[in-house]
């Protein structure tokens, strides 16, 4: 379930690590496709094609309010979404 936060213009970048929401479980991986455009279903809301590493999957069209934090970087800096 998603947050149903409004769309803001703090997008993530390719190459962020970030935690998002999917069918309730939380998952972290790699933003390796920004949509600025949307999804099928949600054309206004920019969305994300993300690589969970761990799963060896590609989530594909996560909407970015599903994206609840970037994770903190090698240098300490992050940006919260929450």
């Amino acid at each position: 379930m998603h947050s149903g936060k409004k769309y803001s213009n703090a997008l993530c970048k390719v190459g962020d690590e970030v935690t998002f929401c999917i069918d309730g479980a939380l998952k972290k991986g790699v933003v390796l496709v920004v949509d600025k455009n949307g999804t099928f279903e949600r054309s206004g809301t920019p969305s994300y094609d993300i690589d969970v590493e761990s799963e060896n999957t590609l989530y594909k069209h996560i909407p970015c309010d599903f994206v609840i934090s970037e994770d903190i970087n090698e240098s300490g800096m992050g940006n919260s979404k929450h």
